[in-house]
Parts: C-alpha cells; sequence; structure tokens
C-alpha cells in the first residue's frame, strides 16, 4: 500500500511540475505528451508492483496505462497523419498488450496468449482497412520507437525476467 502511494505522489509531483514548467515557458511539449509520460511511468511503476502478485484487473489497466502513454508519446514525437484513424486499432493494442502482460504473469493461462494474438492481429487488420494514407507513418513511426529505445525495451524484460524468478 505504501508503494501505491509513493506511485501517486510522485506521479502528481511530476504532472504539477510538468505543468508548471509548461506554463513558464521551459518546456516545449504540450499536455498530452506531460499526460503521456505520466501514463508511461505510472503503467511500468504500476506493473512492476503487481507483477507476479496475479491481479489480473490491475496488471490490465496498468498495462493498459502504459501502452496508451506510448502512443501519446508517438503522436506527438513523430510525424503521424490521421490519428483519428488509428483509434481503434489503439484500443485493439491496448487490449492485446494487456493481455500479453497477464499472460507473462501467469504462464499457464495459454487462453490469454491467444486472445492476445487475436487481438494484435485484428489491430493490424484494423489499422489496414482504416488507415490507408496514414499505415505506413504510424509503421514508420512505431519503428523509429523500437530503433530509438531499444535499450529500455531489453531492461523492461530483464526487469520481467528476473521478477519471474522470484
Amino acid at each position: 500500500m505504501k508503494s501505491d502511494q509513493s506511485i501517486i505522489t510522485y506521479l502528481l509531483l511530476f504532472l504539477i511540475l510538468a505543468t508548471f514548467a509548461k506554463t513558464v515557458g521551459l518546456l516545449n511539449i504540450n499536455y498530452s505528451e506531460i499526460f503521456g509520460y505520466a501514463l508511461i511511468f505510472y503503467g511500468i511503476a504500476d506493473v512492476y508492483l503487481v507483477f507476479g502478485s496475479h491481479k489480473k484487473i490491475r496488471l490490465f489497466f496498468s498495462a493498459a496505462a502504459f501502452i496508451v502513454g506510448i502512443y501519446l508519446f508517438i503522436i506527438n514525437n513523430f510525424i503521424v497523419f490521421g490519428t483519428n484513424n488509428l483509434i481503434p486499432p489503439l484500443i485493439l493494442f491496448v487490449i492485446a498488450g494487456s493481455f500479453l502482460i497477464i499472460y507473462l504473469d501467469n504462464y499457464k493461462l495459454i487462453s490469454n496468449l491467444v486472445i492476445s494474438l487475436i487481438f494484435l492481429i485484428l489491430g493490424i487488420i484494423s489499422i489496414q482497412l482504416l488507415g490507408s494514407d496514414e499505415k505506413g507513418n504510424i509503421f514508420l513511426a512505431v519503428n523509429r520507437v523500437i530503433f530509438s529505445y531499444w535499450p529500455i525495451f531489453l531492461i523492461a524484460i530483464g526487469i520481467i525476467l528476473l521478477i519471474r524468478k522470484r
């Protein structure tokens, strides 16, 4: 419980300081990007705390917060046109990623992996159907994020593997 309070305290402190810095002109980012960073921080911190405890609902929403934060980061830092068409695929990708995290929390529940893969495929199909001109842009933006931040992904995977061994 104390860790939960610490996450919320640091999150609120970050939001207050970032909003103040933007207001006085120290930061040149928009509010949705600040909110995205807050969601990324909250998602990572809460997944770290909850992982291994088999609290599926909380893990689902923490992973969802992280993925939505990544989405906000991508649309604010890379040129992506037609972001309104990306909302349905985003919802499908959030569900897919959240079920994948739940599966990683308990490998015995193969159904969560299957559900994750189904929603991932549906997300890709929906980008193909809805994205028309934008699909190349979003895939290019996601590629840039992956290739720019691959060390962070490796660290996150390492932390997950370390937590699983406990």
